[in-house]
């Protein structure tokens, strides 16, 4: 008797959590979701709107959907940032009332709707439309006042759709100073303030061509890249005067940048405001832009800038012994017994960077030092004449003079 008994607590309790289970837990989420759901102003996809109007006190902006991307319309026309116009027909499709307001609105000021602070429409596939105003924050700063069209009853909307859909004509053109794919990018030909340069892409490597053959700084490629692709439009010039006037008729600055066949090409003419901004256009596109004097100087590249700056490609594992000659004596560091020094010695030549690519040194060297795997030679220097705080380098192995840091070097004349 006590073991049927038994089986039916077990059962019983096994019913009950079934019910738990599915009704209370997979239910209540099912439940929770249709009432999320029941709570959206407009039964749309984000992705089938085709057309969305922002209206503010101050302006009127159009877009539309244009396969993948979206175009300004109005006030006039303009390539949209496909992202900004894509977030804003996400928070349209995701609008929901949080709450109506009991009783009639009555004055429509009090809740900043008379005139609307932000008004949005939108047309999607099929004909579909809709439209939304809204006025200003509730006291808890959490919900936005909000009514439908032409219908006077006022509810709460959450702020972070509106915040989400509260965008400027500025906001919503597409910024960007150059539209390019960095990794077909094979060439890059600068004209900058400090001369012409050619750099050509070596698998993913960068080496400059012009005005001479050597390494190139890859990233500082990089850097350049970066500021093509993500510094912003500070301003346009959506009515600009004779090019010539602006400085794009002869730029100070020139990029072009091959891929393959395609060329993609920047420009930067006079500054506008003492050196804080500078007018800018992207050859394939209208519109003349101004960027900031921070965008201007990350891209006004120098040789040196351009240049490998690299004193030595070691691997430190791979050096066992390190020759210091001064005259006569000869100092030897072997890694057994000296791996402390050693290693001091090499973060010098690992991590400083050549300061100066001088043509020549006034004095010889003083200082020999010679990096070995057992009995082969992996890189080899001598130290010359100290300038201020800079230091002569010939670099045997690679025949060149480099100015470095002269106190980090200064280890090897008193190791």
């Amino acid at each position: 008797m006590k073991f049927k008994s038994t089986w039916i607590l077990l059962a019983v309790a096994l019913g009950l959590g079934f019910y738990v289970y599915w009704y209370e837990i997979k239910g209540g989420e099912a439940r929770k979701a249709k009432e999320e759901e029941a709570k959206k102003l407009f039964s749309v996809s984000h992705d089938k709107i085709q057309a969305i109007t922002l209206k503010s006190p101050t302006e009127t902006v159009t877009g539309e959907r244009r396969g993948e991307d979206w175009a300004i319309t109005a006030p006039l026309q303009a390539e949209g940032d496909t992202s900004e116009w894509s977030y804003v027909a996400q928070n349209v499709a995701d609008l929901k009332k949080e709450k109506d307001l009991e009783g009639p609105a009555g004055d429509l000021k009090a809740y900043g709707l008379d005139p609307a602070q932000l008004s949005v429409g939108f047309r999607a596939q099929a004909g579909q439309q809709g439209e939304v105003h809204f006025g200003q924050e509730n006291p808890t700063g959490s919900y936005v006042y909000a009514r439908l069209g032409q219908n006077p009853q006022v509810f709460l909307v959450p702020k972070y759709n509106y915040t989400g859909i509260k965008k400027s004509l500025y906001d919503l053109r597409e910024r960007s100073l150059l539209k390019f794919n960095e990794s077909n990018v094979r060439q890059v030909r600068l004209t900058t303030s400090q001369g012409d340069f050619l750099l050509v892409r070596s698998g993913e490597q960068w080496q400059l061509q012009e005005p001479l053959f050597a390494a190139a700084d890859s990233d500082q490629i990089r850097t350049l890249f970066s500021k093509l692709s993500y510094d912003k439009v500070k301003e346009f010039v959506d009515q600009p005067q004779d090019l010539k006037a602006l400085g794009l008729d002869r730029p100070q600055f020139r990029v072009v940048l091959s891929e393959g066949e395609r060329t993609k090409e920047f420009i930067v003419g006079k500054e506008k405001q003492k050196g804080e901004t500078y007018y800018a256009r992207d050859r394939d596109r209208a519109p003349v832009f101004l960027i900031e004097r921070s965008t201007f100087d990350g891209l006004n590249k120098s040789l040196l800038d351009l240049r490998d700056k690299t004193i030595a490609k070691l691997e430190r594992d791979k050096v066992d012994v390190i020759e210091i000659t001064w005259g006569t004596k000869t100092d030897t560091l072997k890694k057994e017994k000296d791996a402390s020094k050693m290693n001091d010695l090499l973060d010098a030549v690992l991590f400083e960077k050549v300061q100066e690519f001088p043509e020549k040194e006034p004095s010889r060297p003083e200082v020999d030092v010679k990096f070995k795997q057992g009995g082969q030679l992996l890189f080899h220097f001598g130290l010359g004449k100290e300038v201020g705080d800079r230091v002569y380098l010939h670099d045997y192995s690679a025949s060149r003079i480099l100015l470095v840091p002269k106190t980090p070097f200064s280890k090897f004349k008193t190791s």
